[in-house]
């Protein structure tokens, strides 16, 4: 039995970089009241899945987009 209410929940935090702003991208296990799930928010926005490993799948997913390069388009000028 867990001597506190706040110590039997995990948490982990990554910081990723959006270009020149970092993103904190947090996975928290929810308490037992909400059943056994896990959520990742990205900064003010929360996604929630049924396990850990989806919750860790769907961190990496996004922290390795962010990560890719891209490409900014100019937008086409008038010719004339």
């Amino acid at each position: 039995m867990c001597s506190s209410f706040f110590t039997a929940y995990t948490q982990r935090s990554v910081v990723s970089t959006v270009g020149n702003q970092p993103m904190k991208i947090l996975i928290t296990q929810l308490p037992p009241a909400q059943g056994s799930r896990w959520q990742v928010q990205m900064d003010q926005h929360a996604v929630t899945f049924r396990t850990e490993r989806e919750a860790q799948t769907f961190a990496l997913t996004l922290q390795t987009r962010l990560a890719a390069p891209h490409e900014l388009i100019e937008p086409q000028r008038a010719v004339g």
